[in-house]
């Protein structure tokens, strides 16, 4: 079997979101109050600041 570029980068990116959705859930879950990480609310944000 054999991997392309593409499939690797692919994979990188959904793993990330994976472990991004893990942490998240348990700081809910111990009842912190986690920021909006989303990539638009957050370039949204730093796009008023300027």
């Amino acid at each position: 079997m054999r991997t392309v570029p593409e499939d690797i980068f692919t994979q990188l990116i959904l793993h990330e979101v994976h472990h991004r959705a893990q942490a998240m859930n348990m700081l809910r879950q111990f009842g912190v109050k986690a920021p909006d990480v989303d990539f638009t609310s957050l370039n949204y944000r730093i796009e008023e600041v300027e």
